[in-house]
C-alpha cells in the first residue's frame, strides 16, 4: 500500500482568499470547473491543471473535484457545448507553473509539496491536501 502524498494549492501571492478547508476546496472546484469566473474578491479566476496522468491532477480530481477522469471529461465536453468554455490549461511542469502564477494575478494550481518547498516571489500556498 502507498503512502498518502501530499499536494499543496497555490496562488499568485496577491489573493486574499481564505477561509477553513472545506470552504477553500468548495470556492476551488467552482472556479476550476467555471461555475464561477472570479474569486470572491471580484478578480478573475485562472485556473491551471496538470498533466492529465500526473499525480497532482489525480489529487486534484479526486480531493477538490470529487469527480472520475470520465465525469470531468463530460463536464468539459457538456461546458464546450453549452458555454464553449475549454478545460483549464494542464501545464505539466511544477517550475512552469509556479512561474506562471506569479505572474498572473488570480491564477491557481496544484504541485506536489516538495515542489512547493521553496516557493518563488509572487505565489504562497492556500491549502494543503493528502490523496492516496
Amino acid at each position: 500500500m502507498a503512502a498518502a502524498a501530499d499536494y499543496v494549492v497555490v496562488v499568485n501571492e496577491t489573493n486574499e482568499f481564505s477561509g477553513d478547508p472545506a470552504a477553500i476546496k468548495q470556492q476551488l472546484k467552482k472556479l476550476f470547473l467555471k461555475q464561477q469566473s472570479e474569486w470572491p474578491s471580484g478578480e478573475k479566476a485562472i485556473p491551471f491543471d496538470r498533466d492529465g496522468d500526473s499525480a497532482s491532477h489525480q489529487a486534484l480530481l479526486t480531493v477538490i473535484l470529487g469527480m472520475t477522469e470520465a465525469e470531468i471529461e463530460a463536464h468539459w465536453k457538456k461546458m464546450k457545448q453549452v458555454r464553449g468554455d475549454t478545460p483549464p490549461r494542464a501545464v505539466g511542469s511544477a517550475s512552469i507553473l509556479l512561474r506562471l502564477l506569479a505572474k498572473k494575478k488570480g491564477a491557481f494550481g496544484i504541485v506536489k509539496s516538495e515542489e512547493a518547498a521553496n516557493l518563488p516571489k509572487g505565489v504562497k500556498e492556500i491549502l494543503s491536501i493528502s490523496a492516496n
